[in-house]
């Protein structure tokens, strides 16, 4: 009889720990799912901008360049422009990458000057 009462407090207490880990572990993925589904989203809404933007700059012209950067010099007023709607959003907007043919299709962000994971220009 003790024995039997024994292997039923073990058995509780085992669906306990099961029952305790499995909320434990569904806690720990959900606070690492939500902020990424939170990004995928704003990150949708950013290539909605570029496409909106592009589509109103580009209406029966050539299409965006494959690579575009801030820092380009001959199309540099007119790639600004197309991205108007994100400066807007985020000032340290540097320009959009895209790759066609591949699933890149990335915003570039110039990191702030007092970052300390940017390391000085060499000097020769």
């Amino acid at each position: 009889m003790k024995e039997n009462k024994a292997k039923k407090i073990i058995l509780i207490l085992l669906a306990l720990i099961c029952a305790a880990v499995l909320v434990y572990s569904l806690y720990q993925g959900l606070i690492i799912y939500i902020p990424q589904k939170q990004e995928q989203h704003r990150f949708s809404e950013l290539q909605q901008i570029v496409e909106q933007d592009n589509k109103e700059q580009n209406t029966g012209s050539e299409s965006v360049t494959e690579v575009e950067n801030s820092s380009m010099t001959a199309k540099d007023d007119e790639s600004r422009s197309n991205y108007s709607g994100i400066e807007v959003i985020n000032n340290d907007f540097a320009g959009w990458l895209r790759i066609s043919d591949t699933i890149i299709d990335y915003p570039v962000v110039k990191p702030p000057e007092t970052d300390p994971g940017i390391l000085p220009s060499p000097r020769f």
